[in-house]
Parts: C-alpha cells; structure tokens; sequence
C-alpha cells in the first residue's frame, strides 16, 4: 500500500492562492476600468469640496489674525503702563517700542501680517496709543483691513 503523503504548507498555499485568482479572474472578467466620465464627475466633486474648505478655513484665519492683534496690543499697552509705572513717564515716540525690550517685552512684537505697531504719544483715544493697521498695512479700511488700537472695544470683530 502506497500512502499519500500529506500536503505541506506550501503546496496548501499555492492551491489557495491559484484557487482566489481564478475566482478574481471570473468576476473582473469583462469590466474595464473606470470611464473618463466617472473620473471627471469624481474629480469635480473633490474641487468643490476642497473650494468650500478652503473658503471656510480663510475666515478662521483672518479671524484668529485679528485676535491675535488685539491680545498683543494689549500685552504692549500693559507694558507701556508698566514703563509709566517705573519712570513716571510714557516712552517717548522717538524711543519707540524698542525702548521696552527686554525689560517689559521679550522682544519687538510685529502684528499678524508683518507690518510694526505703531505707537502716538499723546494719543487721541487715550494718554497713548497703539495702533494696528490691519491686513492692507495702511490707515482705514474696512472689514480686515480695519485699524485697531489699544481702546478698540473687545467686543468689535
């Protein structure tokens, strides 16, 4: 009597692999890829997607720029305070706001979009002022481009 001898694991593994490709191979039999109007219509459909993302995300940041204008005007107007505090005097418009580095400010604050606070001695809202020329980096505007100072009212966008 001949006895077969067992399977190895290779051999059972090579069945199983040929077996799932036959199967593979009768059920994509036939299909072709996708049409260029399938793809197209997938393609708008992320460009319209990405657009109305992109749109969004703009007025988080524009928002979150200007939030973070108001807080550094008024971290440089407390140190501006601080200043008065220990000289009995606000610095002088020709002494800038480099005069409270590094005393009062780790450094030279720039606003959001790059450009410099600007800083009036005496000013017109206040005994001083400190003032954020917004997105245009230029006096008026609307909207971003608004300027704020120092006593711009918190609950202004």
């Amino acid at each position: 009597m001949f006895y077969k001898t067992p399977p190895t694991r290779s051999d059972h593994a090579a069945r199983t692999v040929s077996t799932s490709h036959k199967w593979m191979r009768k059920y994509f039999r036939g299909r072709g890829g996708f049409s260029l109007i399938e793809v197209m219509v997938v393609v708008v459909i992320i460009a319209l997607l990405a657009g109305v993302v992109g749109f969004s995300v703009a007025g988080y940041t524009d928002r979150g720029r200007k939030t973070k204008a108001k807080a550094d005007l008024a971290t440089i107007a407390s140190a501006i305070k601080s200043y008065y505090g220990n000289y009995g005097r606000y610095p002088d418009p020709s002494e800038g706001l480099e005069v409270l580095v590094p005393e009062y400010l780790e450094q030279t604050v720039k606003d959001p979009w790059g450009g410099t606070y600007q800083y009036e001695l005496p000013g017109t809202d206040g005994p001083f002022d400190v003032i954020c020329f917004g997105a245009d980096g230029r006096e008026g505007g609307d909207g971003i481009e608004a300027d704020f100072t120092n006593w711009t009212q918190d609950d202004q966008p």
